[in-house]
C-alpha cells in the first residue's frame, strides 16, 4: 500500500453514471466530499488530483457495454505517475474484448471447496473454519457447491447467514433452495 500515494474503491453495479462514478473515485482518492455542478469541473479538479501520482483504483463489478462511457471514465486519469494500476471487475465478457487493455485480462476461478468453506465461515461466523460449529458444516458444504465456489455468492450467503448462526433451522432451509442458472 505505501507504493500508491491515492487509493479508492468504488462500487459501480447496474448504472454508469460517468459523473457519479468520477465523483466518487475523487471523493475516495481526496477523503472529502465537494460538490461539482459540472462534469468537467469534476475531470479537471480529478485530472488536478492524480497529476504525477501513482494511484491504485478499483472498480467493482462494472457492468457497462460501452466503450465510450468507459473512456469518459478514464480519460482524467492518463496524467498520473508510472506505476497507477486500474483493476476493473466485471461479469461482461463482451466489454472486456472491447478494452485496449484485454490482454491483461484475467478470468477468476471458483474457489477451491475448503477455501470457500472458509470464505463462508469467516462472514457468517467470524472464524475460518466449521470445527467449532459442526451442526452446520453439512448444510455449507451443499451450500458451497450450489455456489460452485463464486467467492461474491459465498460471501453475500455467509453475510446472510451471519444474523442466523445459532438457527441450524433457517442454515437448513438456506441449503434446501434451488438455485438456477
Amino acid at each position: 500500500m505505501d507504493h500508491f500515494e491515492l487509493k479508492a474503491w468504488v462500487c459501480v453495479s447496474d448504472e454508469f453514471d460517468s459523473f457519479h462514478i468520477s465523483k466518487e473515485i475523487f471523493e475516495a482518492m481526496e477523503k472529502v466530499n465537494k460538490e461539482f455542478t459540472k462534469f468537467n469541473l469534476l475531470h479537471e479538479a480529478l485530472r488536478d488530483q492524480v497529476r504525477g501520482k501513482r494511484f491504485i483504483l478499483l472498480l467493482e463489478d462494472v457492468w457497462t457495454e460501452s466503450n465510450v462511457d468507459w473512456n469518459t471514465l478514464v480519460v482524467s486519469l492518463h496524467v498520473s505517475a508510472p506505476g497507477s494500476k486500474v483493476i476493473l471487475t466485471t461479469r461482461n465478457d463482451q466489454f472486456l474484448n472491447q478494452l485496449v487493455y484485454n490482454s491483461l485480462n484475467k478470468q477468476l476461478h471458483s474457489l477451491l471447496d475448503d477455501d470457500a468453506l472458509s470464505l463462508v465461515a469467516q462472514h457468517a461466523l467470524g472464524v475460518y473454519n466449521f470445527d467449532s460449529h459442526l451442526p452446520l458444516k453439512g448444510y455449507v458444504e451443499c451450500i458451497v457447491k450450489k455456489c460452485d465456489g463464486l467467492p461474491l455468492a459465498l460471501i453475500a450467503l455467509g453475510r446472510l447467514l451471519r444474523t442466523k448462526k445459532d438457527e441450524v433451522e433457517h442454515w437448513e432451509k438456506v441449503q434446501k433452495v434451488r438455485y438456477e442458472n
